[in-house]
């Protein structure tokens, strides 16, 4: 796994900067983000090969999860991610997507949700409990029904309750 990161993100590195753009932050998709979210040992095989490509990459990660664990243990950047149009558990895990209400549709719910977690840091989970976060930047999923509509909700009730929005790095 280790190899296969340093591979792909070399790679991704190349095409970036064959556009003028210079990579910032790398993050792993769908069921190898939450794998290793889970799982030390693979969170540190990721980490090691995004360290060994460039070491001032920003590895984002679930907040809380094993792979942030995996990059301060050895010195990578990392960023803890938490997601506006995602229902999470009350174990800190995304609610399956097959399971009904775990993807956040309307709009003004997940601008509410992106508040929550970035003004107030929690999230409430699908019992009803209030959940934690520490995240430093938010995702939204461009597959979500409606996408660009709640992208836009999200980052204006961020920017009216005064929430900064900035690049990582």
């Amino acid at each position: 796994m280790e190899n296969l990161v340093l591979y792909q993100v070399a790679a991704l590195d190349g095409f970036v900067r064959s556009r003028g753009g210079r990579l910032a932050h790398v993050k792993a998709h769908g069921a190898l983000y939450n794998r290793a979210a889970r799982e030390l040992d693979l969170a540190r095989a990721i980490a090691r090969g995004v360290k060994r490509h460039r070491d001032d990459l920003v590895l984002v990660g679930l907040a809380g999860s094993k792979l942030l664990a995996a990059a301060g243990e050895i010195g990578l950047p990392a960023a803890g991610e938490a997601f506006a149009d995602r229902r999470y558990l009350p174990s800190g895990a995304l609610m399956p997507r097959k399971q009904p209400g775990s993807v956040l549709t309307d709009a003004a719910d997940a601008a509410e949700q992106a508040v929550h977690i970035a003004r107030d840091g929690f999230v409430t989970t699908s019992d009803g409990s209030r959940l934690a976060v520490e995240a430093r930047t938010l995702c939204l999923h461009g597959d979500t029904p409606g996408a660009p509509r709640i992208a836009r909700a999200v980052r204006e009730r961020l920017e009216r309750e005064g929430v900064t929005i900035s690049p990582l790095g």
